[in-house]
């Protein structure tokens, strides 16, 4: 859900990427943290919650480094050459 929002907001009002960086960078805090405290109590939650945290890492990092191009190629929206 933070996903597609964060995307929705960024492209209309146009947010610059270096904030759109530091909001994923949050939400990967966030996931971290749920998932360290389920390690013990519920591993597949943790690990789940371990693995959106990792996923927002790249985000991160493909925003950063603009690679939007590869972004959408992942998602399938650009057609392969």
């Amino acid at each position: 859900m933070e996903d597609a929002v964060l995307d929705a907001l960024a492209k209309t009002i146009n947010i610059d990427s270096k904030t759109v960086v530091e909001a994923r960078i949050e939400i990967a805090e966030i996931w971290l943290e749920e998932g360290r405290s389920l390690i013990d109590k519920d591993p597949v939650q943790a690990s789940e919650k371990l693995y959106k945290a990792a996923e927002e890492c790249v985000k991160a990092l493909t925003v950063h480094f603009n690679l939007a191009e590869i972004l959408a190629m992942l998602k399938g929206e650009v057609d392969e050459q």
